[in-house]
């Protein structure tokens, strides 16, 4: 930033003053895109459920190791814009070997059954 505006600054002294601006340099976040259907899509389910009884439901979760690292070069935002859709990146395939584990929470209503 500083050589595209031909500053005679140094680069900490830059940063500061975006800081003082609220903006910060940070790692975008990664996670799928999601398009309007799909959002309009997932509230729909989210307002028909509203109501449910949900102590009977088992949530689940999914974790990856990955053998490499997956390099996302740091971007000046805004505080609070970290998940506005200019400041995401999407997951993408990169051909990284992967180990997955998955876990399971049910909230207890299981405990007592053999």
């Amino acid at each position: 930033m500083r050589d595209r505006l031909g500053l005679q600054c140094h680069r900490t002294t830059v940063g500061r003053y975006l800081h003082k601006e609220g903006i910060q340099r940070r790692i975008p976040a990664v996670k799928p895109l999601l398009t309007e259907d799909h959002r309009s899509r997932r509230l729909q389910v989210c307002q028909e459920n509203l109501n449910s009884d949900w102590s009977t439901v088992v949530f689940s979760n999914e974790k990856k190791l990955c053998t490499n690292t997956d390099y996302r070069p740091p971007l000046w935002h805004r505080n609070n814009t970290r998940y506005d859709p200019a400041n995401i990146i999407p997951n993408r395939s990169t051909g990284r070997t992967t180990i997955g584990y998955w876990g399971v929470d049910d909230g207890g209503w299981t405990r007592g059954f053999s």
